[in-house]
């Protein structure tokens, strides 16, 4: 009996042991000698363009052998984390257009071609973005959607669904680039958005009407499942093809990524998680390798941008979320991790016909132009402010001879309006609102319009991160105060930039309204859930088990 309990905890320990992995190699000359010591596991993605994290990602099947970590050219073994989405959850409106088009135009796009408020009615640009191209990588896209449908009267584009690394509905279809692994139901490839998300994050970029880059190809690569979680190898593999497709110069003109998810950092160590976390590295490489910008969304949580990733990737233009009333979102991160700021609260976004958890939609009435008869839904988050500065980089990049996106995106920073956030934070980064050149402007006109691009240093209490064992049992010293937060809104009466909620309930949110939540209250939320997932999964090895003796004993 005691030999069969032995049994049933070996099995257990082996369901964890067997979750996706992620071996970072020393070099890429060591890949060929680990590959050797992973001998008959043939479950394995390499990653071989990011040149600041050559790596090899084991699926869930696949076990590492005994003492693998001592295999010469293995740097580190990395465990899995899972991303979330960024969005908020929609909230349903009584008077749509007026809400969103209160001079019968978007008003995000009204609001970001020109310095001040109030709305002017026009949402006109200088360019459109045609000749360049946006990943997006997100839950997917439907791309039936009015907002990507050809049309005569549009720039003639590229808009798909490129590939998913999502299990159960993997595959990467792109026959032009060589990619040829077709989905086992082809109408992946026109819709595959359940969730909802990645279609509002891609009228966001680049939507016909939505977006600030209507002439941008729009390549979707699904990372997040249909419930808005994904694991990280899955938007490092994402990046790594990303790589290699500009690398082989299989996608030609100025190229962006946007992302708008993630989750706390591993260790939350705000130093590691700036340069050496496993997204950051990946972002890294893109950006100075290839000229590739990558636009992530600072997060939701009112809190230090610094302790989640991909935000806090020193590469990354991490963006922040604003109203109507240019007041930065008082859920929206902050700090010296966030680079710009942009409109985010009450979004109009295009709605995927599959998606299932979505607020109630109505329908744009035909009769009033610029509307057609798409359908449209409201939400708000810093998932929806990061596309918008993808797509303008992107517009920028266009506008500026197609330079890369790197360049453009420096533009874009510099270019932003400050002085004009009514509740601004101490960092001038996170005082700077996205600006972009309207139809009547020329980019020489704004060019001229030079401002210096400050960020903002480490902050007091993480100048010698982390904290000692002393400091970690001083209350006095846990407590951070937020560095550059906005100033609260008040807590009387309704505030109409007061949208508050959770995605999903494993998203470890500081608590909304309460910024000064320390990070050790944080960590051990975090801890106690990785704990009750270890003892779900050894639970679960621990079932089957106790199933297959009963069997045995019913069989004699």
């Amino acid at each position: 009996m005691i030999q069969k309990q032995f049994f049933c905890f070996l099995l257990g320990a082996f369901a964890v042991l067997t979750q996706a992995l992620i071996v970072e190699l020393c070099a890429e000359r060591h890949r060929a000698s680990v590959m050797s010591a992973l001998s008959g596991r043939e479950k394995v993605l390499h990653v071989r363009h990011l040149r600041a994290f050559p790596a090899i990602i084991l699926s869930e099947e696949v076990g590492l052998p005994e003492h693998f970590d001592l295999v010469e050219g293995v740097c580190k073994i990395h465990k899995k984390r899972r991303n979330y989405i960024s969005g908020l959850p929609g909230m349903p409106r009584d008077a749509l257009i007026k809400e969103i088009a209160p001079d019968g135009v978007w008003w995000h796009l009204d609001r970001v071609n020109q310095d001040f408020e109030p709305l002017d009615g026009d949402a006109r640009f200088a360019g459109d973005g045609r000749g360049t191209n946006i990943f997006i990588l997100d839950t997917g896209l439907d791309t039936l959607h009015d907002e990507f449908a050809p049309d005569a009267n549009r720039p003639a584009r590229t808009v798909r669904n490129v590939a998913s690394y999502v299990p159960g509905e993997s595959f990467e279809y792109w026959p032009e680039v060589g990619w040829v692994d077709r989905p086992h139901d082809m109408n992946l490839i026109q819709v595959n958005d359940k969730h909802g998300h990645g279609t509002m994050c891609s009228g966001t970029a680049a939507g016909a009407s939505l977006g600030l880059a209507p002439g941008a190809n729009i390549y979707h690569i699904k990372v997040l499942s249909n419930d808005g979680s994904g694991g990280n190898e899955w938007s490092l593999y994402a990046m790594e093809r990303v790589a290699q497709l500009v690398a082989e110069k299989k996608v030609i003109g100025p190229t962006v990524v946007s992302c708008s998810f993630g989750d706390k950092c591993e260790y939350g160590d705000p130093h590691y998680c700036e340069s050496d976390d496993v997204q950051s590295r990946a972002v890294s490489s893109l950006v100075e390798d290839l000229g590739v910008a990558v636009v992530v969304a600072s997060g939701n949580q009112a809190d230090d941008g610094c302790f989640y990733e991909p935000q806090a990737a020193t590469r990354a233009i991490s963006v922040g979320a604003s109203d109507q009333f240019d007041r930065i979102a008082n859920w929206s991160n902050y700090g010296a991790c966030v680079n710009i700021i942009a409109p985010g609260v009450d979004l109009p976004l295009a709605k995927s016909r599959l998606a299932f958890n979505e607020t109630p939609v109505e329908k744009v009435p035909a009769a009033e132009p610029p509307y057609t008869t798409e359908y449209v839904t409201v939400a708000s988050g810093t998932s929806f402010s990061a596309p918008l500065v993808a797509g303008s980089i992107a517009l920028y990049a266009q506008l500026l001879g197609f330079v890369d996106t790197v360049t453009a995106s420096r533009v874009v920073l510099q270019k932003a309006v400050s002085g004009v956030l009514s509740n601004t934070a101490q960092c001038p980064s996170n005082q700077r609102l996205l600006r972009i050149p309207n139809a009547f402007e020329s980019l020489d006109d704004l060019m001229n319009q030079n401002q210096a691009y400050y960020s903002c240093p480490d902050p007091p209490f993480r100048a010698n991160w982390p904290l000692d064992s002393t400091q970690k049992n001083s209350s006095s010293n846990i407590v951070m105060q937020p560095w550059g937060a906005p100033p609260p809104f008040s807590s009387s009466g309704h505030d109409h930039n007061s949208s508050r909620g959770r995605h999903n309930e494993h998203i470890f949110l500081s608590t909304y309204g309460h910024p000064l939540r320390t990070y050790l209250e944080d960590q051990e939320e975090l801890l106690v859930y990785h704990r009750r997932e270890v003892e779900a999964v050894v639970f679960l090895g621990m079932t089957i088990c106790a199933g297959l003796i009963l069997a045995i004993y019913r069989n004699r």
